[in-house]
């Protein structure tokens, strides 16, 4: 005899192993199994930023459970208590911390047990381990806008303090530019720039004007600096000779110094009386000549005065040289002859009448 089994039983059949498929799978995403005793320990933090249930529960990047429950702590409110648990038991020793880390270029979360290194066999077999329920401590990881901030902190103070500096900067500038010295200088710059522009033209037409020269010119203008370099490399072979004008140069000014000082320590005043007396002197003796006073204007005006002269000096000419000539005929005596009418008795006295001897005439 078969059970008959009605539609409505069957649909609540299903509609159960529905929901229990439903839970077990929701639980297992989560973390949660069901079916074997968790394994469960706390931890307490100050932010669990981007942390969520189900994040896995890491030791050296390998998962060992999972994040169950994330609530507030009842006496304090400002922390947060983490709930997670095992998949199989671990020894956790005590001085162990539990970190909240990035695990993902996405900023997913986990928590990264790190337990305390052990060095020796005895270390490793006086350790204690915590128990299930125990809270381990949460250290949380800085965040990397936490680091960027911390890190752009710095440079922010520089910034503000460098848009200060600028700001003040930007003020006195703008103090120059509205001073009226600048409103000088921008007009002074103006007139430069109109010069510039006026030399400009001077050279533009300079250049047309040397664009018509011909080759002739060209040669002549070569010539002309040829001649310069010639002339220059004269003066350069010459250096010394030149030092040597300068030189001279230099020691004839000093000395015309030395005697325009002299100058003007001597009294020109006394100097210039004195000459203009003599020449007042000079012009009265020319006015005597000139009138016929004394003996040389009687010499310059008195032409027998002259011949005569010119004849006895000519008379006077011939006699020295018949002198010269015929000696004896004008020295009639000598010396032994002199010497006896030194020696003779003094003559005696002349006659009355005043004649003279014969033997007295020469």
């Amino acid at each position: 005899m078969s059970i008959k089994i009605s539609n409505e039983a069957k649909v609540g059949a299903l509609t159960l192993v529905a929901v229990i498929t439903l839970i077990l799978g929701f639980n297992y995403l989560k973390g949660n199994n069901l079916f074997r005793q968790q394994i469960v320990y706390y931890a307490v933090y100050d932010r669990v930023d981007g942390l969520l249930p189900a994040n896995p529960v890491l030791v050296n990047g390998y998962q060992i459970g999972v994040v169950d429950k994330i609530y507030l702590k009842e006496d304090d409110r400002t922390k947060v208590v983490v709930r997670f648990s095992l998949k199989s038991p671990v020894d956790i020793p005590q001085g162990s911390t539990i970190q909240i880390v990035s695990s993902s270029l996405l900023g997913d979360k986990a928590l990264e047990l790190k337990m305390p290194q052990v060095q020796t066999a005895q270390e490793l077999a006086g350790q204690q381990n915590l128990t299930p329920g125990d809270t381990i401590p949460g250290i949380r990881e800085q965040a990397i806008t936490e680091i960027a901030l911390r890190e752009i902190q710095p440079i922010k103070e520089k910034a503000e303090r460098l848009l200060l500096t600028l700001d003040s900067t930007l003020v006195a500038v703008n103090t120059i530019l509205r001073s009226e010295k600048m409103d000088k200088i921008i007009t002074d710059a103006a007139q430069s720039i109109s010069s510039v522009k006026a030399s400009l033209k001077s050279v533009e037409g300079i250049a047309a004007n040397i664009d018509k020269f011909s080759d002739a010119e060209f040669a002549k203008i070569s010539a002309t600096l040829t001649n310069i370099e010639q002339l220059s490399k004269t003066i350069g072979n010459n250096t010394a000779k030149i030092n040597a004008i300068i030189a001279n140069a230099e020691t004839t000014t000093s000395d015309i110094s030395k005697l325009t000082a002299n100058l003007a320590k001597t009294d020109i005043a006394a100097t210039m009386q004195k000459a203009d007396a003599t020449l007042a002197e000079l012009a009265a003796i020319t006015e005597k000549i000139k009138s016929g006073q004394g003996s040389i204007a009687m010499l310059l005006n008195n032409p027998d005065l002259y011949n005569n002269l010119e004849q006895s000096s000519a008379d006077l000419d011939r006699l020295l040289v018949d002198l010269r000539q015929n000696p004896k005929r004008y020295l009639g005596f000598s010396l032994i002859t002199v010497n006896k009418k030194a020696a003779q008795p003094a003559p005696a006295p002349k006659p009355a009448n005043g004649a003279a001897k014969e033997g007295e005439k020469f």
